[in-house]
C-alpha cells in the first residue's frame, strides 16, 4: 500500500518551499495561536461518522443513521449537509495548519528526503490537522465510530486514534474490493456481498465480526432505467487513470463517425486533460447513476461501472484501452471475468461495433447478487444493523 500513494496523491508544491513556508509560520505561532482558535466540535450522539470523501458521503446518505454525528473532513462543495453535520473544507484544514506549524516544519523537513513522502506532502499536513480536530472532540458521550474505508490514511487515522481511546469502531464498504485491501481489522465490518467476503477472506481469515449488508448505494435505486425514444444511441464512456489518452480518443471519435452520440466519463481522481472533438461530451456528473440515465451503451475497461450498468439493465461491454506509460497492466481486478459477471471482452473496436450492432448481451445477470449483495432485503438488514450499532 505504501508503494501505491504516489498513483493517488501529488504534492501541492515543492517541499522545500512548504518546508520554508512553516518555518516562517513557526516563528510567529504564539500570535498565530492567538488569532486563530481550533474548533469547538460538541459531541452527544453515541455514533459518530467520520467522512473524507463524497463517495464515503453517499454511502453515508444510505445508511442513513438518524442519530449519528457526522463530521465530514476534506470536501468543499457539499449538497446533503444535515444539520448536525460537522464540515471542515480543505480549505479551513490548511488555515488550521498554521496552528500546528511548528509540528508541520519539523515533520516535513524529516520527510524531504524521502520521494514518496514528498510527493504526498499535502496529505501529511492533512493528517496532522486531522489529528488535531479529533483531540478538539468531546468523547465521554461517543461510543461508536463508522469509518467508510478501511485502507485510505486518513480512515487509517482514525480507527488508530478512536482504539486508542477505546471505542468500538466500525468498517463499512463504500465500494468494491480486491485481493489487494488489508485484512479486516475494525471490530464490526459491514460487506457489500459474498464477493467482499470471499475477497477480505483470501486477503487472511478473521475473527472480527462480519455482517453482508448488500451494496448500499443501491438501497434506494430503482431496478429500471427508462430510456427516452431518441434519433441515436448513446454510448457511455467510463475509463480510469491508467487507460491511454490517445486509445481513450480513438475510441470515443470511432463511435462518433459510427453515428452514436458519446458521452466520456473519466474517473473522478483522473486529472489529465484530454482534447476531443466538439461532438464529444464530457461528463461533469459527480454521481455514476445520473450519467448512466442518459445512456443506452456502457463502454468501460477496469471499472466497476458494470455493477450498476448491469443492474439497470444497460447494454454493458469491456473494452482493453491501451495503458498509460509506466502504469501497472491491470486485467480483471475485480474478478468480473473470473466469476463469470462479464462473459466476453475486446480489443478491437470493429468487433466490440459489431458486437453492439447486435445488441450482444456479454454478461451474466444472474452472477449479479454474488457481488452487490442483498440490496432488495434493506429494510431487514437495517434492523439488524441498528441493533448491532447500537447494542
Amino acid at each position: 500500500m505504501y508503494g501505491e500513494f504516489n498513483s493517488f496523491h501529488q504534492s501541492i508544491a515543492n517541499t522545500r518551499v512548504l518546508v520554508f513556508f512553516y518555518y516562517l509560520l513557526s516563528k510567529i505561532n504564539f500570535i498565530i495561536k492567538k488569532i486563530i482558535k481550533p474548533p469547538i466540535i460538541n459531541v452527544n450522539n453515541e455514533i459518530i461518522e467520520i467522512i473524507f470523501s463524497k463517495n464515503q458521503l453517499k454511502s453515508s446518505n444510505a445508511l442513513a443513521l438518524v442519530n449519528s454525528k457526522r463530521i465530514i473532513l476534506g470536501l468543499d462543495k457539499i449538497d446533503s449537509i444535515k444539520k448536525n453535520d460537522f464540515l471542515m473544507s480543505n480549505y479551513k484544514i490548511l488555515f488550521l495548519s498554521m496552528i500546528l506549524s511548528d509540528q508541520i516544519y519539523n515533520t516535513l523537513k524529516r520527510v524531504n528526503n524521502d520521494p514518496l513522502l514528498k510527493n504526498n506532502n499535502f496529505r501529511i499536513i492533512k493528517l496532522l490537522v486531522i489529528e488535531r480536530v479529533f483531540k478538539s472532540l468531546n468523547h465521554q458521550k461517543i461510543k461508536t465510530v463508522i469509518n467508510y474505508n478501511d485502507h485510505s490514511p486518513y480512515n487509517v487515522i482514525t480507527f488508530d486514534f478512536f482504539k486508542k481511546i477505546k471505542k468500538k469502531i466500525v468498517y463499512c464498504q463504500h465500494a468494491p474490493v480486491s485481493k489487494k485491501f488489508p485484512k479486516l481489522y475494525h471490530d464490526i465490518n459491514l460487506l457489500f456481498s459474498n464477493d467482499s467476503k470471499d475477497k477480505y477472506g483470501h486477503i487472511a481469515k478473521t475473527e472480527k465480526d462480519v455482517l453482508i449488508i448488500g451494496d448500499i448505494r443501491f438501497w434506494d435505486l430503482p431496478k429500471t432505467n427508462k430510456i427516452n425514444n431518441k434519433i441515436k444511441e448513446t454510448i457511455l464512456i467510463c475509463t480510469n487513470k491508467i487507460d491511454c489518452l490517445d486509445s481513450i480518443k480513438k475510441c470515443a471519435e470511432f463511435f462518433i463517425n459510427q453515428n452514436f452520440k458519446v458521452i466520456l466519463r473519466k474517473h473522478p481522481a483522473d486529472n489529465s486533460t484530454i482534447h476531443l472533438s466538439d461532438e464529444i461530451i464530457i461528463s461533469s456528473n459527480s454521481n455514476i447513476f445520473d450519467d448512466l440515465s442518459l445512456c443506452d451503451i456502457v463502454v468501460t475497461n477496469e471499472s466497476a461501472v458494470p455493477l450498476e450498468s448491469i443492474y439497470l439493465n444497460k447494454l454493458t461491454y469491456i473494452y482493453r484501452f491501451n495503458q498509460k506509460k509506466g502504469t501497472a497492466l491491470v486485467f480483471d481486478n475485480y474478478s468480473f471475468m473470473k466469476i463469470g459477471l462479464i462473459t466476453r471482452d475486446f480489443t478491437s473496436l470493429g468487433k466490440l461495433l459489431s458486437s453492439i450492432k447486435k445488441k450482444e448481451i456479454t454478461f451474466s445477470k444472474e452472477k449479479l447478487d454474488y457481488f452487490i449483495g442483498p440490496v432488495s432485503e434493506k429494510e431487514k438488514i437495517r434492523t439488524k444493523l441498528i441493533t448491532k450499532l447500537y447494542s
